[in-house]
């Protein structure tokens, strides 16, 4: 009687095993679910496989606290480089400084299609800033993008069509990659960053219609801001930028952007390249 219990036992363990062989060798069908080829279970996946209940922070991402905002500051950078005889040159030690404050102290940066929201009466991420670099550096890729990177901080390049691939500015490739990432966004400062305010009327169309059409084709997606070259304005100036189609324009003129200035008359925060991050944290609401 043992002696047969033995036989039956070693049966059943021959047929079990072999199903098990068979389904993993695929030579039989089974009820079982196919195996997953993306490799071992993602930490979500595995949790849910074995019953076990998330932590919120696996079940739904941090909700981000909004408010209507008044007045924002919208950061002037130019050059990111080490060249302190130039005031318009930061150097980059000293940009990622400042971006790592605002990380830091619970800034969101925003971008100027966020500004649409803020244009509508509708709310903000709390303490917004607007990143901006003007002229289109070369040193805005190489330098500041890496750091913008890293933090995950949105920017704005405010693009010279006409310096494009010329030595010590970005390249179109550099442009098209900056912008597939999705925190760099794209303004016209114009062809030739010529002043606006001297420029008889088909040059002026040219410099503020013509740059927007340009970004535009190599993007493939609306550009809607716009910087006035070294701050140069008149009436004729602003209503061209109006028919063009931007929906944002920004100044030199000092102080935070309020909606009471005009879309297209938008003050900026500059940020010169001595500035100590003391100072730089009191510039910001």
């Amino acid at each position: 009687m043992r002696v047969l219990t033995w036989i039956l036992c070693g049966v059943l363990l021959l047929v079990t095993g072999g199903a098990s062989n068979a389904y993993v060798s695929g030579h039989s069908q089974s009820v079982l679910p196919p195996a997953r080829s993306e490799g071992p279970l993602h930490a979500t996946d595995a949790a849910l496989t074995a019953g076990i209940a998330l932590p919120a922070a696996h079940a739904k991402q941090e909700t981000v606290e909004k408010a209507v905002a008044t007045k924002i500051p919208v950061l002037m950078y130019h050059s990111i480089s080490d060249n302190p005889q130039n005031r318009l040159c930061l150097a980059p030690t000293r940009f990622a400084e400042q971006m790592e404050y605002l990380k830091q102290a619970g800034y969101h940066s925003i971008s100027f299609k966020d500004l649409e929201d803020w244009k509508a009466g509708k709310p903000l991420p709390v303490k917004p800033v607007l990143i901006t670099l003007d002229d289109g550096y070369r040193d805005n890729y190489t330098n500041a993008y890496p750091v913008l990177k890293r933090l995950h901080l949105k920017a704005t390049v405010f693009l010279v069509t006409g310096f494009l691939n010329q030595k010590q500015f970005l390249t179109e490739e550099m442009v098209k990659e900056m912008a597939a990432d999705g925190l760099i966004e794209f303004g016209s400062h114009t062809r030739s960053h010529a002043d606006l305010t001297t420029l008889p009327e088909d040059r002026l169309r040219s410099e503020i219609f013509q740059s927007k059409a340009e970004l535009e084709t190599l993007l493939g997606t609306p550009v809607t801001a716009f910087c006035y070259p070294a701050g140069r304005l008149n009436e004729k100036t602003v209503n061209y930028v109006e028919k063009a189609g931007y929906h944002f324009a920004v100044t030199t003129r000092p102080g935070y952007a309020e909606l009471s200035q005009g879309v297209l008359l938008l003050h900026r925060v500059r940020i010169n390249g001595d500035l100590p991050l003391d100072q730089f944290k009191q510039m910001l609401p």
